[in-house]
């Protein structure tokens, strides 16, 4: 539920027994604490560690910290094509997932204010097919020299158009390059793909200052596999 928010309660955020807060577009909401399932994958077990994290770090910024935080949302809510958003985000989403972003491409150093350095779009995935055993994912030109691309994959089995539901972080590429082996990891999650499946490719790149990520880009690989 919304709850009117007081100057004893503006700035609280995170869980105290069975109650969790937190401020989304300007309002404070408080509601009974959940209780999730396991994480299905070790990916979401630490992005869940990561929210903990930073929902508790929050609570530790100082009041003029958070305050140009939700400055930087509500520009970022007002420009739709701005951190790769369709609507609006708190201070307190975008100070997560700005921190969350870097530690994907594997930067420790935590924000406690935000940047404004805004990434540039991945160039796209160059068409291709695979024919061998090597998987090797080719971008159009190289990454912009401040991102990371993160590349996510999952294989489509013959008869079905897409699965997104099974994309899985393969890895990154760095700025300044335009490609990357994804052979080992690929097999490891999902085997060694059949002939005529495809694999289904998103990628998005994250400015390696800000934190800040573009909009996605999907792709689709053919795979041809000797007979």
């Amino acid at each position: 539920m919304k709850a009117k928010s007081t100057e004893l309660f503006e700035n609280f955020a995170g869980t105290t027994g069975e109650i969790t807060a937190t401020h989304i577009a300007g309002h404070l909401i408080v509601r009974k604490k959940s209780h999730p399932l396991d994480a299905k994958t070790d990916s979401q077990k630490i992005m869940r560690q990561y929210f903990s994290v930073y929902t508790r770090n929050w609570a530790k910024l100082t009041h003029a910290q958070r305050d140009k935080w939700n400055a930087a949302a509500r520009e970022a809510s007002a420009n739709k094509t701005y951190f790769g958003i369709t609507g609006k985000i708190s201070g307190f989403n975008l100070y997560v997932k700005s921190n969350i972003n870097l530690k994907l491409i594997n930067i420790s150093t935590d924000l406690q204010e935000p940047v404004r350095n805004i990434p540039q779009n991945p160039p796209c995935v160059k068409p291709s097919e695979i024919s061998g055993n090597s998987i090797i994912v080719e971008l159009t030109e190289n990454v912009h020299t401040d991102d990371t691309v993160i590349l996510r994959v999952a294989p489509i089995q013959i008869g079905r158009s897409d699965n997104y539901k099974g994309l899985r972080q393969m890895g990154t590429i760095a700025g300044g390059s335009r490609q990357t082996d994804i052979t080992q990891k690929f097999h490891e999650l999902f085997a060694p793909p059949l002939n005529g499946e495809r694999i289904q490719i998103q990628i998005h790149a994250i400015n390696k200052k800000s934190g800040y990520a573009s909009a996605k880009r999907d792709a689709l690989l053919n795979t041809t596999i000797p007979q």
